[in-house]
């Protein structure tokens, strides 16, 4: 009766495997729980005090870089419309 108020059978699998699963992933990684976090954060957490292209123009000055805010975005457009594989960003 007691089982059956727990979820008999099934629930208590349902720990076991989730008690396996715990044990096999404190073996491999120890207590580290998280190896990255992943956060879409423009525009959805954070919004830029000034346009993207107008930060990058006034970095990219300091460094030698002279291109207009206009070419700053549309290569960002042609590295984004690539394959990830084919983009050079999926290395940055």
């Amino acid at each position: 009766a007691e089982a059956e108020r727990e979820g008999g059978a099934g629930a208590r699998w349902e720990l076991s495997a989730a008690r396996e699963y715990y044990d096999y992933r404190k073996s491999v990684y120890g207590d580290v729980t998280h190896r990255a976090l992943l956060v879409d954060a423009v525009g959805t957490l954070v919004v830029p005090a000034q346009p993207t292209a107008k930060v990058y123009k006034s970095i990219g000055e300091k460094y030698g870089v002279k291109y207009s805010e206009d070419e700053i975005l549309a290569r960002y457009r042609r590295a984004y419309e690539q394959p990830w594989g084919g983009s050079r960003l999926s290395t940055i």
